[in-house]
């Protein structure tokens, strides 16, 4: 008996070891970021030995993606997370609403894909007995970790080439509004968190901006009323700074940021 469960756990460590190689393989040789998915997918009933119409997988990932607009309005992003799963051995995506971050209890047996700081999104699993043993939660955090690592490569290698053509479209125009266009139209692609954006000139002769290209904003002239692009402005000062652009990183805890009159006014939480 001890010999057997000896043998079980070696050829389970061998198999975790095989599909983990094989996963990391993916991030190396695939460049889309559903075709990891489905590598990731359709790995797991193998890690954990079960047959794959015994199991059904949820891989969650939180993504930003514009929102239905009328064509006459500025897009804006919201924050989603994309549900993907097989169906009839093709990958299927539903994005859902992150306000709605309830839905997410309804995924069972959920595992954390990237650290605390970064979170990429779960892994959720549902086998036919509806519940899943410690032994195999174990060896579905290790691989966890693998494919945060496989989705994190796929994810720098798609900006790193959004990089290069952002790069490429905004030195095309040789007008000066013709320029802020393509800058605008490039930094969701390769800054795919920033939800908004306001590019500004100033002019050095007269010391006032003028608003440029944009996107994300509710209400534009709300926002220039309550900042006017004085020679005084915050918007002159930071244009002209410089020192490096300040980032607050926990904006939830920031007072000062939360009693800001412009982020009460675009409900910015």
């Amino acid at each position: 008996s001890n010999a057997s469960e000896a043998r079980a756990r070696g050829e389970a460590s061998m198999r975790e070891l095989r599909i983990t190689q094989q996963v990391l393989d993916s991030a190396v040789t695939m460049t889309r970021l559903d075709d990891v998915i489905l590598t990731i997918i359709n790995q797991i009933p193998s890690l954990l030995a079960l047959e794959p119409r015994m199991l059904i997988t949820h891989v969650l990932i939180k993504e930003w993606r514009p929102t239905k607009q009328p064509e006459t309005e500025e897009a804006k992003l919201e924050y989603v997370i994309c549900d993907y799963q097989l169906c009839n051995n093709r990958l299927r995506k539903e994005c859902l609403s992150f306000s709605s971050i309830s839905q997410i209890e309804k995924y069972p047996n959920r595992i954390p894909i990237g650290t605390t700081k970064q979170r990429l999104g779960w892994i959720s699993i549902k086998p036919a007995t509806g519940k899943i043993e410690n032994d195999q939660r174990q060896m579905l955090e290790r691989f966890s970790n693998t494919a945060a690592q496989a989705l994190e490569n796929v994810i720098f290698r798609e900006n790193l080439e959004n990089i290069l053509t952002a790069g490429r479209e905004v030195t095309l125009p040789v007008v000066l509004d013709d320029t802020l266009e393509a800058i605008k139209k490039q930094i969701p692609k390769i800054a795919s968190g920033v939800s908004a954006m306001t590019l500004w000139v100033v002019d050095k002769e007269t010391g006032y901006a003028r608003l440029g290209a944009h996107f994300g904003v509710d209400n534009v002239q709300k926002m220039i009323q309550i900042n006017p692009p004085n020679p005084d402005s915050i918007v002159v000062k930071v244009v002209n700074a410089k020192e490096e652009a300040f980032f607050e990183s926990d904006v939830q805890n920031k007072k000062s940021f939360l009693r800001n009159r412009f982020v009460i006014e675009e409900h910015i939480r």
